[in-house]
């Protein structure tokens, strides 16, 4: 089954459910594994030419205030909330001739994929994506398989040596608003499903998973303490077993509702990734179902592709 073919059997797939609450996860399996736009937040420098992950702590000491008026989450989750804009504020940036790489794995519907990434961080050098299983491949299929990440679709990945003559997939976006009360406008903005509070979560939720500049990803963390609803798991463990915070947003229909928990490390509040859980019961599946995790295993700044931090 080629990828295209994929896609459509999993977009017929999706939209038997409900809209709203499970756009995020068909924009993740179309647009971001086959396309190579990066699905994940980076925290990593370099020193000395040399990779090395970072992890960048910024705590505040007191619940932030955006002006005379009080945060719309609950005050546990903003304050979390805040404290990844602060993290995110303080992460350093690449050189423009390196690449990032990240390490990830997700899981939908049954189905875990683990995926490693190097996309060039001022989009002019083309990237590579490895996944297992393959993109595109037949299901079922198991083991790794790499293409060339280019804008107008991937290229099969034999030698490293020699990448494709085709536009560059670039790794960070940089048409967003670097502030909150900006950022907040964009976000309800767009359309979705549910309420106005739905949509524009369910918009910011889709871009903490982007790689975007630390100026605009603060703001968005800052945004989304405005949105109402959203309250804090003091203590929650990520699907990679690792402890940290989680702040969770109910949202859907009468139907079919589900629990996005967004996690946090505990101690530097740097995003390690999140799990939609249903609230009720829905095609069979029992409250507390699982429908969809991902997580990053690890991020770094390299000087070529195929190069491990």
């Amino acid at each position: 089954m080629d990828e295209m073919a994929m896609l459509r059997e999993l977009g017929g797939r999706l939209d038997r459910e409900p809209p709203g609450t499970l756009a995020r996860q068909r924009n993740r399996l179309s647009a971001g594994p086959v396309r190579g736009r990066a699905v994940w937040r980076w925290r990593a420098a370099v020193a000395g030419g040399l990779a090395v992950t970072l992890a960048v702590g910024f705590a505040l000491a007191q619940t932030v205030r955006f002006g005379s008026r009080e945060p719309s989450a609950s005050a546990d989750a903003a304050e979390v909330l805040i404290k990844a804009a602060a993290t995110a504020a303080k992460e350093p940036a690449p050189r423009p001739d390196q690449f990032v790489f990240v390490h990830f794995k997700e899981r939908q519907d049954g189905e875990t994929r683990e995926g490693t990434d190097w996309l060039s961080a001022d989009g002019r050098r083309v990237g590579l994506l490895r996944r297992n299983p393959p993109l595109g491949g037949p299901p079922g299929r198991k083991g790794w398989g790499q293409e060339w990440a280019c804008e107008e679709g991937n290229h099969p990945a034999t030698d490293l040596r020699h990448p494709p003559s085709c536009k560059a997939t670039s790794m960070y976006r940089s048409d967003l608003p670097t502030d909150a009360g900006r950022m907040l406008a964009y976000l309800y903005q767009q359309d979705g499903g549910g309420s106005k509070d739905d949509a524009a979560w369910e918009q910011a939720s889709d871009l903490t998973g982007e790689a975007l500049p630390p100026r605009s990803r603060a703001a968005l963390l800052e945004a989304m303490a405005r949105i109402p609803g959203a309250t804090v798991i003091k203590n929650v463990t990520d699907d990679a077993g690792r402890p940290g915070v989680g702040v969770a947003y109910v949202s859907g229909n009468t139907a079919h509702r589900e629990r996005e928990i967004l996690i946090f490390d505990r101690s530097t509040y740097a995003f390690l990734g999140e799990r939609n859980v249903l609230v009720k019961s829905f095609n069979g599946r029992p409250p507390g179902t699982v429908t969809f995790y991902s997580v990053l295993l690890r991020t770094a700044y390299v000087d070529r592709v195929g190069q491990m931090p």
